[in-house]
C-alpha cells in the first residue's frame, strides 16, 4: 500500500525536522553558555553537520512521501 509507505515517510520527516531544531537550539546553547568556551567550538561544528544531515534526509523522506503518493494514484 503506498499511502502506508507515504505515511512512514512523512513520519521520519518529521522526525529529521524536529532533529533539525533540536541540533538548532544546542548549537546555539554550544555557542552562548560560559562551560562550553573551551569545548565549544567542536560542539558547535557537530551539531552544524548534524543539521545537515537531517536536512537532508528530511527532504529526502519527503520526496519519498510524494513519490509513493504518486505511484498510488496512478494504481487506482
Amino acid at each position: 500500500d503506498h499511502e502506508q509507505i507515504a505515511v512512514e515517510y512523512d513520519k521520519q520527516a518529521d522526525s529529521d525536522k524536529a532533529a533539525v531544531e533540536r541540533h538548532r537550539k544546542m548549537a546555539q546553547a554550544y555557542t552562548t553558555a560560559p562551560w562550553a568556551k573551551a569545548s565549544g567550538a567542536g560542539m558547535v561544528a557537530h551539531c552544524k553537520a548534524l543539521i545537515a544531515d537531517y536536512e537532508k534526509a528530511g527532504k529526502q523522506n519527503a520526496e519519498m512521501a510524494k513519490m509513493h503518493r504518486e505511484i498510488g494514484a496512478k494504481l487506482k
